[in-house]
């Protein structure tokens, strides 16, 4: 499309690293990310590639100085072009909690229990996740009562060493945050659910 409107229709065989830079130049004028550009230049080189131009237009210098040049114009624009993940709310992880009442009530449990470590120790869900039954125990000592949570740094780390401990403790301002309550729910569901399967 864009030779046969801004270059005359000519072959895409033919094309040369003036062809291609304009069309990366055509493509930001457009209001195209540099991310997408470097794509369109990814599948430029493997066309030519594939059709044995050598050498490759998309592949010379000026045609990656200009997806360079244009990734440092944006970082000192500060053109952000990284969609930045949307912090959770507490009153959106009220909501969430509340919406898991429809699950069956062992599902219905472990996820909030697990929401509530991750919001509280803002812990991705992949750790949470990575997180073995054993790590996790509620403690109650003279300070009062927690969720001891040790956060791995690798897979193979030990629980005693090249890990941070976190305590977590109920934030009672918000129903959703109760998370030793939910490790209670959890476990108690989890007893009852082994003995049925047991018995069964």
């Amino acid at each position: 499309m864009f030779l046969q409107t801004q270059k005359g229709g000519i072959d895409p065989t033919t094309s040369g690293t003036e062809e291609c830079t304009d069309f990366f130049h055509y493509l930001y004028s457009q209001g195209k990310k540099a991310r997408t550009i470097d794509l369109a230049k990814s599948a430029l080189v493997a066309y030519f590639n594939a059709r044995r131009v050598a050498p490759n237009p998309a592949q010379d210098t000026t045609a990656r100085h200009y997806i360079v040049g244009l990734q440092k114009y944006n970082k000192q624009n500060n053109v952000d072009e990284e969609k930045k993940a949307h912090p959770l709310t507490v009153q959106e992880l009220s909501t969430l909690v509340n919406a898991l009442a429809n699950l069956h009530p062992f599902l219905g449990s472990m996820l909030r229990f697990l929401l509530a470590v991750s919001f509280l120790g803002c812990f991705r869900m992949s750790e949470v996740l990575a997180l073995r039954w054993n790590d996790v125990q509620i403690v109650s000592d003279q300070i009062g009562r927690y969720l001891s949570v040790p956060l791995r740094w690798h897979k193979k780390a030990g629980v005693e060493e090249d890990c941070q401990v976190y305590h977590l403790v109920d934030e009672t301002s918000f129903p959703c945050l109760l998370v030793c309550g939910f490790h209670d729910d959890y476990t108690a569901k989890l007893r009852a659910y082994s003995q049925w399967g047991a018995k069964g």
